[in-house]
């Protein structure tokens, strides 16, 4: 049976290499799995990093866009309030040209009136007064006519 040791021993070296094939190959994997994780880790940890940067910085971004959004609505408001004000001096000032210009209108038409009524009351006067020297004429005429005709 030197034939069948020599198959045999050939066998268990065969066995051996192959076993050590692959205790080497599994090392390598193991080697390789640790590397890839450790590669994993790195990166979750560089990817929280930039997440937990690109956080803060947008979260300081939008507090300068509240800051500027909110002194942009009150220099809004300050400006709405101004115009308020100055459309009110304005409002004022057109109501107490237009009182004055009515005002100064009344009094011309009062005074139109006056003038109407104080030229209408003139010419009764006027009228009564031609009508009662009229009448005294008349009466005078008459006392006249009545001692001429006693006279007779």
């Amino acid at each position: 049976g030197t034939r069948e040791d020599q198959l045999r021993v050939t066998g268990e070296a065969v066995h051996v290499l192959v076993e050590r094939a692959i205790e080497r190959w599994s090392e390598r994997m193991d080697s390789r799995l640790a590397a890839v994780e450790a590669e994993a880790e790195a990166a979750d940890v560089r990817i929280r990093k930039q997440v937990s940067e690109e956080v803060k910085q947008a979260a300081t971004q939008l507090g300068n866009w509240v800051g500027q959004l909110a002194e942009s609505n009150a220099a809004l408001r300050r400006h709405v309030s101004e115009q308020c004000e100055e459309s009110g001096r304005g409002m004022e000032q057109q109501l107490d040209d237009w009182g004055a210009e009515w005002t100064a209108s009344l009094e011309a038409r009062l005074e139109e009136v006056r003038q109407e009524v104080s030229s209408q009351a003139r010419e009764r006067c006027d009228a009564e007064a031609a009508a009662g020297e009229a009448r005294e004429r008349s009466l005078r005429q008459c006392v006249e006519d009545c001692r001429g005709a006693m006279e007779l």
